[in-house]
């Protein structure tokens, strides 16, 4: 992590001073590093430049919906991808007229479709056939022409299966005499996500090659699809950069064969992850049955399940404690069950104790979503 150094004993991040961050707004909180959010959203601002002929960039509220964070998102014209009634009410904040929207989710209810619809929602990416009629029914209520993406599934035996469609099933028969019947259903695109993990340009080209090949079967039913909604699902923890360069491979190796027709991908955690910074107050220690323990002022109440698997060389300590030796401890947050661990297996310097400050880098990416908003107040957001 090339933007994070020790100065005269203390810790920077960029050119940021932890100790004046912390005695001033007290822990815990979220620390956004701007000149890190900036540097990430300006690499893919131009890699959706280079490929601004086929490309567009969304970006997966549900994985961080800080203010700021969305605002510089909408600023570089990313669109934004939502799953729920209350995400779009909340963007409405930074939403301008030309930033488009996509909704997905396997639930939608009539009040979130029938929002939708009022408000101009830009694409809603269908899941089932019984939500495509319900949309059909709210949308001729409306007298208004929906546009419709169909949430496919490629991989029926997979662990992702309870999402989307299953192409040239019998239920998709019935989509496609509902789609050439009614006045009000546009389909103007189809949308694959395979799971959180994309892992490698191959596998993007082959199910980028199996929508096209749906593509064209839907064209000799009178249905021109337009665009390819591909998901996210891109590396976090550190590889913004890499991410970027890998999409970049991806967008290149199925360009030709478009034929017109867009790629949409949804970006979250492989942007946002890097961004931010957990930062907790160590409250107490003890050692039970050998096994030593640390307590801090934040944990799964903080960062809900950000927290889950975190590795030692994940966490900073404020003081620089490089002359220190290291040993095996527990983390664990303040709150009054087993299940708040931020780690079990952490190595920390010996002296590190009650006051000292950790940081835990890489907290962008489902951590303000899902925090608590109970027991204890969530800790405050600073950009610095």
């Amino acid at each position: 992590m090339k933007y994070i150094s020790y100065r005269i004993g203390s810790l920077w991040v960029c050119d940021n001073n932890i100790s004046d961050i912390v005695r001033k707004n007290g822990t815990p909180l979220f620390l956004g590093i701007k000149s890190i959010a900036s540097v990430i959203l300006d690499r893919a601002h131009r890699l959706r430049e280079m490929h601004r002929d086929v490309l567009d960039i969304f970006i997966s509220v549900k994985t961080n919906d800080d203010k700021k964070w969305l605002e510089m998102c909408v600023k570089k014209g990313f669109g934004l991808e939502v799953v729920s009634r209350d995400e779009l009410i909340d963007i409405s904040r930074v939403r301008k007229k030309e930033t488009k929207t996509i909704i997905n989710g396997p639930s939608k209810c009539d009040k979130t479709l029938l929002y939708c619809i009022d408000n101009d929602v830009d694409i809603i990416n269908a899941d089932s056939l019984s939500e495509l009629k319900r949309i059909e029914k709210l949308a001729f209520e409306k007298e208004k022409v929906q546009n419709l993406g169909i949430r496919l599934c490629l991989n029926p035996e997979g662990r992702w299966n309870k999402f989307g469609l299953v192409p040239h099933s019998d239920e998709w028969g019935k989509i496609l005499k509902l789609l050439n019947r009614s006045r009000y259903l546009k389909l103007r695109g189809l949308h694959f996500h395979e799971s959180s993990t994309m892992v490698s340009v191959e596998s993007f080209s082959y199910y980028v090659d199996k929508l096209c090949e749906l593509s064209d079967k839907l064209k000799t039913v009178g249905i021109e699809i337009e665009w390819l909604d591909m998901g996210g699902g891109l590396e976090s923890s550190g590889y913004s950069h890499k991410n970027i360069d890998k999409l970049d491979c991806m967008i290149a190796s199925c360009k030709d064969r478009l034929k017109g027709k867009r790629i949409l991908i949804e970006l979250g955690k492989s942007l946002v992850n890097d961004v931010f910074m957990c930062v907790t107050k160590c409250i107490s220690r003890k050692t039970r049955n050998g096994t030593k323990y640390l307590f801090f002022d934040s944990g799964v109440n903080a960062t809900g399940s950000g927290h889950a698997n975190m590795k030692h060389d994940r966490f900073l300590t404020m003081n620089d404690f490089t002359e220190d030796t290291l040993e095996k401890v527990q983390l664990h947050g303040p709150m009054c069950f087993p299940s708040d661990i931020i780690s079990e297996s952490a190595l920390m310097p010996k002296s590190f104790g009650e006051d000292d400050i950790l940081l835990i880098p890489f907290s962008g990416a489902y951590t303000l979503t899902l925090r608590w908003k109970g027991i204890l107040k969530s800790p405050k957001v600073i950009w610095a």
